[in-house]
């Protein structure tokens, strides 16, 4: 059993219509939270809140959907509004980063949301139609030409007006992040599952 196992079984819960009240995180949470354990909120927190998630944005439409048919469905937390605003301002407008978890791609397209990862759920969002994954670990960042895709789709999607647009975007990203002078290598076909 893997994340993705874990998170469709977690989607298979949440539409069961056992769950009774559905509570999501608030910045007055965290707060306390963090005053119980008698530390302040980390500055990379400040006014940070379930709404900021991708995967609370899902679990806020889940748990629309299922308060139209289980209308004794209480919802808790921030109004339902605050969590779909990315879609309305886009990255960046309200937060700089975000940590993303184990997400079910089976899951989230047998519920009618074609998407093969985090990477495309964010370009539909913001409306954002050139874009790439970085994953940064140390001095070294990593961009993908595609991501989550069959082999036979990563050899098709690599097109020479992709490949120089991941490389702008890698560079503007990493003068983003403060590299001033990035020194971007392009390596050959990597397929990875």
């Amino acid at each position: 059993m893997d994340g993705d196992d874990l998170m469709f079984m977690w989607e298979q819960v949440q539409r069961s219509g056992l769950i009774n009240i559905w509570r999501f995180q608030s910045m007055d949470d965290i707060e306390r939270s963090f005053a119980l354990m008698g530390r302040k909120v980390p500055p990379i927190w400040s006014g940070k809140d379930a709404t900021f998630s991708t995967g609370c944005t899902k679990e806020m439409r889940i748990a629309l959907d299922m308060q139209r048919t289980h209308p004794e469905l209480q919802i808790v937390g921030p109004g339902p509004e605050k969590f779909f605003r990315r879609g309305d301002y886009g990255v960046g407008k309200y937060f700089d980063a975000t940590i993303t978890n184990a997400l079910s791609k089976e899951a989230i397209n047998m519920a009618g949301h074609h998407y093969s990862g985090h990477t495309e759920i964010y370009a539909d969002y913001t409306k954002t139609s050139k874009y790439t994954m970085m994953l940064a670990h140390e001095e070294l960042r990593v961009v993908h030409v595609s991501t989550h895709v069959s082999l036979r789709e990563a050899c098709d999607r690599v097109k020479k007006d992709r490949v120089l647009d991941v490389i702008r975007i890698a560079n503007e990203g990493c003068k983003a992040i403060g590299i001033k002078e990035p020194k971007i290598a392009v390596a050959g076909l990597n397929p990875h599952c």
